[in-house]
């Protein structure tokens, strides 16, 4: 379906949240594609625009998300979010459990982490370049590099972990390794931080791969500190 918008819905925009809130709960799927379209264009700094409901309209995209019954809709919310706000999406995070639809749910779960993996690497790869100036090669975690961290090595513990393990259809990141022992560490949905020692191996049983867990980049910090 080819999605356009019109002088009716600059109005709508232009007339504040209340006109937007009210034009999604009303209209169908087409126009409210149409809209969104249509914010893509006020939202974006290029074009000089600065709505002064901004983060109003920020809150009312994440409630369509999460209410929407059409994956387009959804997608199309996550993308302005994505590329015009900043966590955290209090909306999304408050009401994902409450989303009956799998698929919808599934898609918001990977948007807040991507969004969480976003925030973290640059912190992670400051602790790293911290402690190797400290320690030097005494260190021997590296960062994987961003642009290959939902490459091979998720694609390896995917597999070790097997289709029925809960991670399997999660969007998880490979953060950093260390070559000497052969672990990964991973982020996680929910800000978690795993360390898993690979086996190179299919299908493990409910132990392996093995792996110690860190609820916060802080905690990962001082095992770093810990274990050279």
């Amino acid at each position: 379906m080819r999605v356009t918008y019109n002088e009716n819905h600059r109005k709508i925009i232009c007339s504040g949240i209340d006109a937007i809130r009210a034009a999604f709960a009303e209209g169908d799927t087409g126009a409210i594609l149409s809209l969104l379209l249509c914010l893509d264009f006020y939202l974006d700094p290029y074009y000089g625009h600065k709505l002064p409901y901004e983060n109003e309209v920020f809150d009312l995209l994440q409630e369509t998300a999460v209410k929407s019954s059409d994956n387009d809709v959804t997608e199309d919310c996550l993308n302005l979010l994505s590329s015009y706000s900043y966590p955290p999406f209090t909306v999304l995070e408050k009401n994902i459990d409450s989303i009956k639809a799998d698929n919808t749910k599934q898609m918001i779960r990977d948007f807040l982490c991507e969004q969480d993996w976003d925030c973290n690497f640059t912190e992670l790869q400051n602790i790293i370049d911290e402690l190797h100036k400290e320690f030097g090669s005494s260190f021997g975690w590296t960062m994987i590099p961003l642009l290959q961290s939902d490459g091979h090595y998720v694609r390896e513990l995917k597999k070790e972990l097997g289709e029925e393990n809960e991670l399997s259809k999660e969007m998880i990141f490979a953060a950093a390794r260390n070559e000497a022992s052969g672990d990964v560490l991973y982020f996680l949905p929910g800000t978690v931080w795993r360390i898993y020692h690979l086996t190179c191996s299919d299908n493990n049983s409910d132990s392996f791969p093995l792996y110690r867990e860190f609820p916060d980049i802080g905690t990962l910090r001082d095992f770093f500190r810990e274990n050279l």
